[in-house]
């Protein structure tokens, strides 16, 4: 065997000895989850007039209350939004853990695992994207009706489609139709969202948002984040971003960098729906009224147009360290402020 045939036999072995090992964590589900198994009484909004309307088929969501060992009047809760309809203890655990050492309620909500069982994600994350950020809302209600939660304190976050769905916790005009005009997040955090398909509306509240990527993610890639970030400062929105240069997807987790050579994405391709223009935007400029007839069809056409296959992902020690110690002082940050 030549040379060149064995360095790339050699490349393959290790890239699929580190995607088998990246594998392995990604689905090896949480299963000790901590706390008590809740229900929200949430719905599945397929289209963004469902969502504004509050319509939809009712659904029960499944989320996991951790209560602190020895709480002492109403407590700070922070609620987590994970990537998918798997509780990953690598992500959720680490911070559930984290979060309750520190004396904070945890409320871990699985939106994706009544709606969309089996992980298959690729069509389902458009398909529910309205339906998680109703659930952002619910879950807020349900804390603050809890007397042993303190209301002004309860934070949010998620990482990437659950990333995206924090962030609509900031979007005024659904914030006070689902809670009411004095009900909001403390803090909301997003790490590496999925900006590709994003929800603006006409104003945003000035609840601080911090959102972390990673400059060279090419799954949930930076580039639309930066323009749904711009967006949304233009409407008020107290929105700090983060980006680690050098940095591709996951850098926050433990496997090495690796080349997953058979995940899909859309790559810098993105859709806006806009609340203020009552439209969908396009990345490739084209503009399209909600309500056009058709319209799935013509998302469908442009998100296949877009569709690359291949990903790097893998560890950062520098950028996680740093994860872990800015998203911890943001967040006690603006407990303080709260009250």
């Amino acid at each position: 065997m030549c040379f060149l045939s064995i360095l790339a036999l050699a490349t393959w072995s290790a890239e699929a000895g580190a995607r088998t090992r990246q594998e392995r964590i990604q689905q090896n589900a949480w299963r000790d989850l901590p706390g008590e198994k809740v229900y929200l009484d949430s719905r599945s909004p397929l289209s963004v007039t469902e969502l504004v309307a509050k319509k939809g088929e009712p659904t029960k969501v499944e989320a996991y209350l951790w209560m602190p060992d020895e709480a002492k009047g109403p407590v700070p809760v922070v609620v987590i939004f994970n990537c998918g309809n798997t509780m990953v203890y690598t992500k959720e655990g680490y911070w559930s853990e984290k979060f309750h050492r520190q004396g904070f309620a945890v409320l871990i909500v699985n939106s994706l695992e009544a709606r969309a069982p089996g992980n298959k994600l690729i069509g389902q994350v458009f398909r529910y994207r309205y339906a998680t950020m109703a659930d952002v809302f619910v879950a807020l209600n349900f804390l603050a009706a809890d007397s042993r939660i303190d209301a002004k304190r309860i934070a949010i976050m998620g990482w990437s489609n659950g990333g995206m769905s924090v962030l609509g916790a900031a979007i005024e005009g659904l914030r006070t139709r689902y809670v009411g005009p004095e009900l909001h997040y403390a803090a909301i955090v997003a790490i590496s969202p999925y900006c590709g398909i994003a929800t603006l509306g006409r104003r945003f509240s000035a609840t601080p948002i911090l959102s972390l990527h990673g400059e060279r993610d090419d799954f949930m890639p930076l580039k639309p984040c930066q323009f749904y970030r711009q967006e949304a400062v233009s409407r008020g929105a107290n929105f700090e971003m983060v980006v680690y240069p050098g940095v591709v997807h996951n850098w926050e987790l433990t496997y090495r960098v690796h080349r997953d050579r058979t995940q899909s994405t859309m790559g810098d391709c993105y859709t806006v729906t806009d609340l203020a223009q009552r439209a969908l935007r396009l990345g490739d400029g084209t503009t399209v009224a909600l309500g056009t007839p058709n319209i799935g069809g013509i998302l469908k056409k442009y998100a296949s147009s877009c569709r690359k296959t291949g990903i790097t992902e893998g560890n950062d020690k520098r950028s996680r360290a740093d994860t872990y110690a800015r998203i911890s002082a943001f967040i006690q940050k603006n407990f303080t402020s709260a009250h």
